[in-house]
């Protein structure tokens, strides 16, 4: 059992680490590259993709640091 727990740790701190809000962001990418793949609309994922990446990581930086 503590092979297993340690397993889970290891990937929860792996792919989490310090950001809750990359690691959801990492995933809304994901799926929506599924989305666009699935819908044969491949031209959109050349402004959709660098736009939800681009947003992740504005929401992710502390409110004193993003700017005007």
């Amino acid at each position: 059992m503590k092979f297993v727990l340690a397993f889970g740790r290891f990937w929860y701190d792996f792919i989490v680490g310090d950001s809750v809000l990359l690691a959801i962001g990492g995933l809304v990418v994901l799926a929506a590259a599924w989305v666009i793949a699935q819908g044969d609309i491949a031209g959109l994922a050349d402004v959709v993709l660098p736009l939800v990446v681009v947003a992740t990581l504005w929401v992710s930086l502390p409110k004193g640091r993003r700017g005007p």
